[in-house]
């Protein structure tokens, strides 16, 4: 990995009850990562997203009945908050994530070993 390679980013929820920004840190690794977890997802699977990382992780898990994800987001450095809300899964919303994906990887491409 280059090591200068970093991209700003931000964590958003907004709903009619809470909304809430958090801002951090992307590097080309958890980009690899979030495309596995886009996969896993777009499979039906559960996944959280920068688990292992310093600073938020993001948990979504699918309601296939309801049509419906649940996500969690937990700040365990910084804010010390979780929180988890419930949103439609639009029909178009794995197309938006993967083309917002890929316009990030226009900005910040792989390299080898990432």
């Amino acid at each position: 990995m280059r090591t200068t390679d970093v991209l700003t980013s931000q964590f958003v929820v907004d709903t009619p009850f809470i909304s809430g920004t958090l801002n951090d840190w992307l590097f080309p690794a958890d980009l690899t990562e979030w495309q596995e977890c886009l996969d896993a997802l777009d499979a039906g699977q559960a996944i959280t997203w920068r688990e292992a990382a310093r600073g938020p992780s993001l948990s979504i898990e699918r309601d296939e009945a309801d049509e419906r994800l649940r996500v969690t987001i937990r700040d365990n450095v910084m804010t010390l908050t979780t929180v988890t809300v419930t949103v439609p899964l639009a029909d178009s919303w794995f197309d938006d994530a993967y083309d917002r994906l890929e316009q990030v990887w226009k900005t910040l491409p792989p390299t080898e070993g990432d």
